[in-house]
């Protein structure tokens, strides 16, 4: 393996403990397998030597982006080697006119946006790990996150991509016009978490870029915070993102982003208040008088830009700040908007039995969805508790499924919850065994050889 890898990557292809142990795990703790070496190819020349390699050799190869995810999807369970496309990272073209970007999968997101941004243009829908996630990451879990209740998942963002398959391959799936016949090859390989193959460029849909306005509303407690959020859903009204958190969650945001490495969840606080945050990319005085009449209806009034935009602020930086205080471990789960206040106490309940420190919060993925987002911190040097958040998190999507919900990408954690659609599960491995036959990409994620 050393030699062949060598000779097609020379200096980046890496076999020390050292260099192993950084990519034996994602943004969480709770899944870990270590691999048997890590490559960083540069064109699609090296992608297709590896295929045809690990072909011959029957190597498991999991691609990875920036390891921002917290499900396992690049974790290699089984091992095998890393793909690391840190350096397939240029934005290869940029079209006002037409209102595209090609970009290669290691691109970071913030470095997407900040390019289009001197076009006068962005991104419709960026996840919520940004500016730190690669846009390969995000377009193989068919992610959703700022954005998506306006313009909906990534998948609805993507005109083509260009895939070196399991079987090696290369080919487009789509078109820029959008529009190609038969079947949408394009929306297969989104979430298929690189269990098909590689993708090496990303045709995405550009927007131009718009000037925000954001508002909140405070209440008296989360389940008016909630309540709100369905009526707004009810309604015309089209912001770019709607937000919601309970009062814990606010604390911890708050004393995170002020540097406090010391900043605590208080069990106390929960439901005793919440708030709702929103931005809009079109504010008028129709969408000012509609959100007014709804929130006084719970008592509260509606605050337009000065303290939302400080919270917007805080909110954009929490993520990157949030690992000083320690390891979290979140589990966001799709849920019908008429249960998700039960989903929270549920989910509460089963923290405060297993004594985990959890936090809640989310945002509206659509007019019919709602992502919650348990947070839990963990201190990744207390195996007791690392077990005791994995047990939490098998729990949160064992009450989101009683309710109706869903789950977002399987990746290695949560494979299991396919063993109850078995139908699915073969349909699955079927088209799977079309692209890679020789079961080379990413075995073991999506329960799928």
């Amino acid at each position: 393996m050393e030699h062949t890898l060598r000779d097609i990557f020379k200096e980046r292809a890496f076999f020390e403990p050292a260099d192993l142990f950084c990519y034996s795990r994602d943004a969480v703790p709770c899944l870990e397998g270590m691999p048997d070496a890590v490559v960083q190819p540069k064109t699609k020349k090296e992608v297709k030597s590896l295929v045809e390699a690990a072909k011959k050799e029957g190597w498991n190869l999991i691609p990875r982006g920036r390891g921002t995810g917290t499900f396992g999807g690049a974790v290699p369970v089984e091992g095998g080697i890393i793909v690391d496309f840190a350096h397939m990272n240029r934005i290869e073209e940029v079209n006002k006119t037409r209102h595209y970007v090609r970009v290669q999968p290691g691109c970071s997101i913030s470095h997407i946006d900040t390019t289009l941004a001197r076009a006068g243009l962005q991104l419709p829908v960026i996840p919520w790990s940004s500016p730190g996630a690669s846009i390969g990451g995000f377009v193989a879990t068919n992610g959703v996150g700022l954005g998506s209740y306006q313009y909906g998942r990534i998948k609805q963002q993507v005109l083509d991509m260009t895939v070196i398959t399991g079987n090696g391959d290369e080919f487009s799936l789509g078109s820029v016009t959008e529009y190609t016949p038969g079947y949408n090859l394009c929306e297969l390989f989104v979430g298929s978490e690189g269990t098909l193959g590689f993708i090496t460029s990303i045709l995405l849909t550009s927007i131009n870029k718009q000037n925000q306005t954001v508002v909140s509303a405070f209440f008296g407690s989360f389940e008016d915070t909630l309540a709100c959020v369905q009526e707004v859903a009810l309604t015309d009204l089209c912001p770019y993102t709607i937000i919601y958190d309970d009062a814990t969650t606010f604390d911890f945001v708050r004393e995170v982003t002020l540097g406090n490495p010391a900043a605590t969840i208080d069990r106390n606080k929960r439901n005793s208040s919440g708030y709702l945050l929103m931005v809009f990319q079109q504010f008028g005085e129709q969408e000012k008088c509609t959100l007014e009449s709804i929130v006084r209806h719970y008592n509260s009034h509606l605050n337009i830009g000065g303290i939302s935009a400080g919270l917007w602020k805080n909110l954009s930086s929490f993520l990157p700040k949030v690992y000083r205080v320690g390891m979290i471990s979140f589990e966001d789960t799709f849920v019908p908007v008429d249960c998700v206040f039960d989903v929270a106490l549920r989910c509460w309940e089963k923290a405060d039995e297993l004594s985990v420190r959890m936090f809640m919060g989310g945002y509206v993925a659509s007019r019919r969805t709602l992502v919650l987002f348990p947070g839990m911190v963990v201190n990744e040097r207390d195996e007791e508790e690392v077990k005791r958040v994995k047990v939490a998190k098998d729990e949160i999507i064992k009450i989101t499924l009683e309710h109706g919900g869903g789950i977002s990408a399987l990746g290695g954690d949560k494979v299991g919850y396919l063993c109850g659609y078995p139908a699915r599960r073969k349909v699955m491995q079927d088209i799977k065994d079309v692209f890679d036959p020789c079961h080379i990409m990413n075995r073991g994620k999506l329960g799928l050889r």
